[in-house]
C-alpha cells in the first residue's frame, strides 16, 4: 500500500513494515496499560472485534487462496494500479472473505472445537 521512502543513504525503507511495528506496539501499549481505560480498549472489546477475533483462525485459513484467486484474476484480465488493485481486494475482504469465514467458521470449525 505504502510505498518504499529512502533513508539518508539511499536505502529503502519498507513504510508496510514500519507501521506494522508501529500498529503492534500500539495495541501491545493499550493492552497492558489496560488500567487506564481508554477507547481503545473500548473498541478492542467491543461485540464486532471480539467476533472477529472468534473467527480469526477461519480467516487465516481461508483468505490466502482467495486472495491469491482474486489476484491472479485481476492480474490476468484488467490493468489496474496497485493502489486501485489493492483497494479491490480490500473490498473483496470486506464482503467476500469475512463473510466466508465467518460461515467456515460456524459450519466447520465451531463442530471441532467442542470436541
Amino acid at each position: 500500500m505504502f510505498n518504499s521512502v529512502y533513508n539518508k543513504k539511499n536505502k529503502p525503507i519498507d513504510m508496510n513494515f514500519v507501521i506494522g511495528i508501529l500498529f503492534s506496539y500500539f495495541l501491545y501499549s493499550s493492552i497492558v496499560f489496560k488500567r487506564y481505560r481508554s477507547k481503545t480498549i473500548m473498541i478492542l472489546e467491543s461485540k464486532p472485534v471480539e467476533y472477529l477475533g472468534r473467527i480469526s483462525y477461519s480467516l487465516y485459513l481461508v483468505h490466502g487462496p482467495f486472495l491469491a484467486l482474486a489476484n491472479i484474476y485481476m492480474l490476468k484480465n484488467y490493468t489496474f494500479s496497485d493502489d486501485v488493485r489493492q483497494l479491490l481486494l480490500f473490498a473483496f475482504v470486506l464482503f467476500f472473505i469475512i463473510p466466508f469465514s465467518a460461515l467456515f467458521y460456524h459450519l466447520i470449525e465451531k463442530r471441532f472445537l467442542n470436541k
